[in-house]
Formats: structure tokens, C-alpha cells, sequence
């Protein structure tokens, strides 16, 4: 069963949406193009970087006053590249793709939300610092976009094909959900958090510790984001070529699914794990650094630690005894840690 027109097309116009309404206000053509951003070069520095902006007024209808986002601007650009209210700014992006995607259906906060809210992220922190493409900054943000735009693709179609229709969730009122969308948005703006300090200061690694660190950070994140892509994709292709009505145990067991039981939450960890790690050189004695990025490492850890073991519990509960199921257990025999 493919994805219904009308569901696609509302996903299309939400991401085209939030695409457009943060580039209103983080990708100034002055900074976008500028070959030689102002970077900064330590967390601690706190002077506002001298760039003039485009000046976008927003009209609102029905006699609404003119909102003019070269102010907004200003607030975001700034506290993106130094300062204390870089996770403020983060945690706003954020709310930018989750607030509208909460409305539409609660669920969507912890699922598309969350892929949406990384994708933005990215893309805010790429336009905020100007970095090159094949730069360690470019990779940082490149980083951040892939794993969310995927992410978030993949649980859109994964819900419009799935088979069996899960359960309906009673909706909460208006208010529950913007007090859940506000919850996960700073969230989802400490994880991003290390990415923010390791581009304020990607351009000031002088040591070559430092510099391994950062690259080592990278290499993790993007290797943990591969493997969460490659695993998604096997599960999902499993699932499509079996029955609804089959209670056998399908898989998949092979590919990544040696690794681990379950690799896609593996991957998860890896990516965050190593976008922390990326940002430790930066964050210096900046208390708010250390403390936002430990804080996000923690709740994704625990997260995916206590979804492992609650689909761990499911599967064993429906499939144990089964042959082919008992033979991958004893195979691979670690649910989330390999060798563990």
C-alpha cells in the first residue's frame, strides 16, 4: 500500500514550509555567500557579529500589525554564533517544525517532528557560520541534515505503508500539545547543542588532540547515521515483503542485524554519541555547554536504552520458541551493545 496523495502532498508542504520559514531567518544573503564567515573563536566570546541583514516584512491579514523578520534575525544570527541563548535560538528552530506538526497529529512530536526539527537545525547552523561543504563545520551540519531529513522521510512512509494500522491515540487538547511540541523542542536543541559550540569554534583547533577529537566525533556521528539508514531500510523492506497476517518471526537477522539486535538504536546512540564528542573540545569551561550536551547525551541514552528493552520484551514474548528467531538470539547475542 504506497502513501495516500493527499498525506504526501501535506508532508511536502510541511517541510517546504519550515524550509522556508527558517531560511527567512537565518540565511541573509550577506552571510550565506560570504566566503570568509566571522567564526568564533572561543565558546566564552560573546561580541555580536557585525553583519547587516535583509530586511523581510511579514504582513499578517485582517488588520495584523507587519512583522519584521530582520529583527527576528537579528536575535537568531547572533545567539547561533556566540553567547549563552544559542540553545534558546536552537530550541525556537526547533519549535519552528514541531509546533505545526503537533497540531496536525501528537504522535508526529517524537517522530517526523523529530527529524524535521535536526533538518532545521542543520540547515540554520550551516547559513548562521557559512562553512564549506567539505570543511569539519560542513560536515557537522551536513551531518545534522542528512540524519533528520531521512529520519524523517522514513517514518512518514513507514507510517503511510504500514499494514497492520496502529492503535488510534486519543489527541490531547490544544494546550497539552504545545506544552509536549515546547518540551521536545528543547530537547531536540540539546542534542544539537555540541554542534552549535564545535562550530563556534571548528576555526580555532590549533592543537592536534583537539582536531583528532573533533574529527573522531564526526567519523562516529556519521557512521552511527549510515548504520541507523542501512538497518531502517532493512526492517522496512522485511516488513513490506511479509504477511500482516503472518505471527512468524521474519527478521531481519542478517546485514546489520548481526552488529546487534536491534542496530537502528545503535546507530541513533552513535550518531548523538559522536556529535557530543565533537563539540568537547569546544566546550572549555563553559558550564552551559557541558551541562546542555550531557543532558541531551543522557535522555537519547536512556531513550533508546528502555526502547530495546520494551521491544525486546515483545519480541520475546511473541517469538521465542520459533526456530529462526531462536537461532538469531543465540547468534547475536547483544540487543543494543555489541560483544555485550
Amino acid at each position: 500500500m504506497m502513501c495516500s496523495r493527499n498525506a504526501l502532498i501535506r508532508f511536502v508542504l510541511v517541510v517546504a514550509v519550515t524550509v522556508v520559514a527558517t531560511h527567512g531567518f537565518v540565511a541573509p544573503k550577506q552571510l550565506a555567500h560570504n566566503k570568509n564567515p566571522r567564526i568564533i573563536s572561543s565558546p566564552q566570546e560573546t561580541t555580536p557579529p557585525t553583519t547587516s541583514y535583509n530586511s523581510v516584512a511579514l504582513t499578517i491579514p485582517r488588520g495584523g500589525a507587519a512583522l519584521n523578520m530582520a529583527s527576528v534575525e537579528t536575535l537568531i544570527i547572533p545567539a547561533l554564533q556566540s553567547g549563552p541563548w544559542g540553545i534558546v535560538a536552537l530550541t525556537g528552530i526547533a519549535a519552528v517544525a514541531v509546533i505545526p506538526l503537533t497540531l496536525i497529529r501528537q504522535l508526529y512530536s517524537i517522530s517526523v517532528g523529530y527529524g524535521m526539527a535536526i533538518f532545521l537545525a542543520g540547515i540554520s547552523l550551516q547559513h548562521a557560520f557559512g562553512l564549506p561543504a567539505k570543511s569539519l563545520g560542513g560536515l557537522i551540519t551536513g551531518g545534522l541534515m542528512f540524519y533528520g531529513l531521512r529520519l524523517a522521510l522514513y517514518l512518514f512512509v513507514r507510517e503511510q505503508t504500514r499494514k497492520t494500522p496502529t492503535a488510534a491515540r486519543k489527541e490531547g487538547s490544544i494546550v497539552a500539545k504545545l506544552t509536549l511540541a515546547s518540551s521536545v523542542s528543547l530537547f531536540y536543541a540539546l542534542l544539537s547543542t555540541p554542534a552549535m559550540y564545535a562550530l563556534r569554534n571548528v576555526q580555532a583547533l590549533t592543537t592536534s588532540t583537539s582536531l583528532l577529537v573533533t574529527q573522531g566525533g564526526i567519523g562516529v556521528a556519521l557512521c552511527g547515521a549510515l548504520l541507523e539508514a542501512t538497518a531502517d531500510l532493512q526492517k522496512y523492506l522485511v516488513k513490506q515483503s511479509s504477511s500482516s497476517s503472518d505471527e512468524s518471526f521474519q527478521g531481519p537477522t542478517e546485514w546489520t542485524y548481526r552488529i546487534c539486535r536491534h542496530p537502528n538504536y545503535l546507530g541513533e546512540v552513535l550518531f548523538w554519541a559522536g556529535m557530543f564528542v565533537t563539540g568537547v573540545p569546544s566546550f572549555g569551561t563553559n558550564v552551559v555547554a557541558w551541562i546542555a550536551s550531557l543532558l541531551g547525551l543522557y535522555g537519547i541514552v536512556s531513550i533508546m536504552s528502555k526502547a530495546t528493552a520494551r521491544l525486546e520484551e515483545q519480541q520475546q514474548e511473541k517469538y521465542t520458541g520459533q526456530a529462526k528467531y531462536d537461532a538469531w538470539t543465540k547468534q547475536v547475542k547483544s540487543p543494543l551493545v555489541p560483544f555485550l
